[in-house]
Parts: structure tokens; sequence; C-alpha cells
């Protein structure tokens, strides 16, 4: 057994208690652990946000280095460093990646402008360009950060499609990649490998509230989604309210506690417990890039209530755009009638789950050999 060590630059839950990265950043490691046989590595883990040299990454004398996952690409993350001067949250100047010794890689990153952003994306090309051409690969997370990336940089080369693994958990307990996962089985499983279509769903809702303004959303907007709430607890199904960060909290009183039969917050939850809550629901509405992409991972469908480009790019790699609703674009009632439509047609999206998730483990293969024949 060859023992190597490896730093991972990644969100420090402490720092920013998001379900969705407290969850992710784990199963990287997770995965890529699993991948690489008969290599035992020894994980360091540090802020992504708090390296700036060469220097500080050579010093730790470690065997590979893994910047992300998650949006790195976004100017204005709240706890990066106030003076970054890259345009994303990787805060090294372009200069300084040739003189990073140990080889280094981007795993399952995403192009996370907001679509109302105040800075020009072309701020990234310089710091993006040197950090791409410098690395062993860099693994973007859904196709539209992909044809962002290229674009800005111009680079062809490098770059390849490497899903979250947040998409792909309930495939991981039946590899043998995560023994604390239990495996995954939903009620009603049918001949044909689909799960027979419930009448009455338990279904969480989530809403993102950070920077409104940013994803083209006022307040207003979230009063719109009652008329669909109403609708759908008339036709017997339970709602409740989930949030990832505390911020999400906003809508909830804002759409009102009356309408959910419960709220529930896992943004300080472990990856177990996290889990473990959204294996309760038959269905979410998800207003957030992972509150759409944990359930896919247990094999759950959802609906996008699309805010952000990240949420209809994943849904457009699922295949499934159709189940994307622009919340600001539509009225309380058009909001209402088509999830009236989409929520009879839930039952779909199981068989573009699973070949979405089967070329996620195909991918996730493929780029940690890239890791594992650096030392074979």
């Amino acid at each position: 057994m060859l023992n190597i060590k490896a730093l991972h630059y990644c969100v420090i839950p402490e720092t920013n208690n998001n379900a969705g990265d407290n969850l992710l950043y784990e199963l990287i490691r997770k995965v890529i652990d699993f991948y690489m046989k008969d290599i035992r590595i020894t994980w360091i883990t540090k802020s992504q946000w708090e390296v700036s040299t060469a220097k500080e990454i050579n010093n730790l004398k470690v065997d590979f280095v893994l910047f992300g996952g998650g949006g790195l690409f976004l100017p204005d993350q709240e706890g990066a460093r106030s003076h970054n001067n890259t345009g994303w949250q990787i805060d090294i100047p372009e200069y300084e990646y040739k003189n990073i010794r140990p080889f280094y890689f981007g795993t399952a990153i995403g192009f996370n402008w907001f679509r109302n952003c105040k800075y020009k994306k072309e701020i990234i090309k310089n710091s993006a360009k040197s950090f791409i051409e410098h690395s062993e690969g860099i693994g973007i997370r859904n196709y539209g950060s992909i044809e962002n990336i290229k674009k800005i940089t111009s680079l062809d080369n490098g770059i390849s499609w490497l899903p979250c693994p947040t998409t792909f958990i309930s495939k991981l307990p039946y590899l043998g990649i995560d023994n604390e996962l239990d495996k995954f089985e939903k009620d009603e499983l049918s001949k044909n490998g689909s799960y027979n279509f419930k009448k009455k769903l338990n279904i969480a809702i989530n809403l993102s509230c950070d920077r409104l303004e940013q994803r083209n959303l006022k307040k207003s907007d979230f009063i719109k989604l009652r008329p669909m709430i109403e609708d759908l607890i008339n036709d017997g199904h339970k709602i409740k309210y989930l949030a990832h960060k505390n911020l999400d909290l906003i809508a909830y009183e804002i759409i009102g506690s009356k309408y959910f039969e419960e709220l529930i917050n896992i943004a300080s939850y472990s990856k177990k417990e996290i889990i473990q809550e959204y294996k309760k629901f038959d269905c979410v509405f998800g207003g957030r890039g992972h509150s759409l992409m944990i359930p896919v991972g247990l094999s759950i469908p959802v609906i996008s209530l699309t805010s952000h480009d990240k949420q209809k790019f994943f849904m457009q790699d699922l295949k499934l755009n159709k189940f994307s609703i622009e919340i600001s674009d539509l009225s309380g009632e058009e909001i209402k009638r088509n999830t009236a439509i989409l929520i009879k047609q839930i039952n779909s999206q199981y068989k573009f789950i699973n070949d979405y998730q089967n070329l996620a483990l195909d991918a996730w293969k493929k780029f940690v050999d890239k890791i594992y024949y650096k030392f074979k």
C-alpha cells in the first residue's frame, strides 16, 4: 500500500454553514479514496479563501492538491478575501500557478455568476486561464459552466465534465465507496426499475435568499408561490420548508408558516443527517443548486424554482429542462398551473436521473485515474 499526502482547498463548515457545501467536500474525498485503489491518502483540508501564494502550498509538502468543488467562479462570495484581485474565490495571482510544485486538480467546480452581477465575467480571464493551463485537469460540474469558462478563457483543453458527487449519492453504498451510508431503497419499486407514482407526496420546498437583487427576485416573488402551495395541499400533498442556510428562512417567513407542515433547517447538519432528512421526501422543489443536486443524488425527483443559471444548467444536463420554473417571470397562477402539470409527470424523471448518475460515475472514474496514474 502506497501512502501519500493530499491537500484539499475547500469551504470549512464553520466559516459558512451551507448544507450543500458541508456534504460535497467530504464526498469528493470519499470518491477519490475509493478509486485510488491501493493508494492510501492522508488528507489536509484548508480554507480555499485563505491561500494566495504558491509558497504557502509548497511549504505543506504534499503529493497533490485539490481545489473545489462548489461554485468557485464567483466574484463576491461572502467570507472570501475582501482584497481578492483574481475575480473569483481563489486569490492566487495568475503568475503564481506555474510555481506550485505539487500537481493540482480542480474538482466539480461551477461557474456561479449571478444574473444581475455587477462584475463583468471577463475579470476572471487571466487568473482562470492560468489556473487551468498549469493544472493536471479541471473538472467542471455542468456543461453550461464549461461553455462559460471556455468562452472567457478561450481554452478547450484541460477542462472536463465532472458533476458534483452529491448527484450520485444513492450509488455510493452499492460500490462500497462510503460504508457510513445506508443502501437507499424507495418504496414501491416496480419491475422495470422505476418507482410507482404516489398520489400523495411528501414535498420539500427550498428557496435561496442570498443576493435577491442579483437573482432578480423580490419578496413578492415568494408570495406568488402561495397559490401553488395551496393547490398542492388541496390535492393531499404534505409540504415542508427545507432551509440549507439560515438566510433561506427569509422566504419561509414571507410565504408564511401556515403554508408548511414543518420547518427544517439543515444548515449545520452532518453528512448523514442531511441525507437522512432528504430521504423522507418524494419530491423536492429546489431554489438552490444543491437543493436539486442532493435529492437527484438520492433518486428523488425535483422541480427547480429557478433564479440562477446554475439551476438551469443542472436541469439541462439532466435533460429535465421542462421541470425548471423561472419564478420571477411568471405570475402566481401561471406557477400554479405549471406545477399542477409537472407534478403529474414526476415519475418520468427516474430514467433520466439514473442515466445521469451512471455518466457521472464514469466521469469520476476517469478523472481519478488521472491522479492514480501519477503514482503508478
